[in-house]
């Protein structure tokens, strides 16, 4: 029983060091983590929040998604214009211009090609944007107002 420490707890004290060490550096990489949960029925997009992050943070688009996304975004974006005009005409919302209803529906009530160009005229439409803000607003309150039925219908309260 000396003084010193015997070659084995050299070597264990060592370890435990060394342990400690990598304790502490993943305790700090661990820290700089973060870490999201994401919650929502499906469809609601969760997948689409990840793949956005790690598009913004990450490596951005490679060269194949931007062939392979490019349409789809046109395509979506198109039919998101063309539900607006639809439900412009439908709730009675008139254009600030009246010309665009003419370009919009071809005159007959059916909607026509638009120019991708053209399309960005429309945002400059006020009542154009208007109508945008009321299906956005109706989408999410609708959302709540079935909630509200469903609860109500499934109460004995009736």
């Amino acid at each position: 029983m000396g003084c010193t420490l015997s070659a084995e707890e050299r070597a264990a004290l060592e370890r435990s060091k060394a342990i400690e060490k990598n304790l502490k550096e993943d305790g700090i990489s661990a820290a700089k983590d973060v870490k999201l949960l994401l919650l929502g029925a499906g469809e609601s997009g969760k997948s689409t929040i990840v793949k956005q992050m790690k598009i913004i943070h990450e490596d951005g688009f490679s060269g194949e998604d931007v062939k392979q996304y490019k349409p789809v975004v046109y395509s979506n974006t198109i039919q998101s214009l063309a539900a607006i005009v639809r439900a412009m005409d439908t709730l009675g919302i008139e254009y600030g211009d009246k010309e665009r209803r003419h370009h919009c529906l071809g005159g007959q009530g059916s909607l026509s090609k638009m120019i991708w160009n053209q399309l960005w005229d429309y945002s400059e439409d006020r009542n154009f944007v208007l109508c945008y803000y009321l299906l956005l607003v109706c989408t999410f309150y609708l959302s709540y107002f079935i909630k509200f039925l469903l609860r109500w219908k499934n109460s004995k309260v009736l």
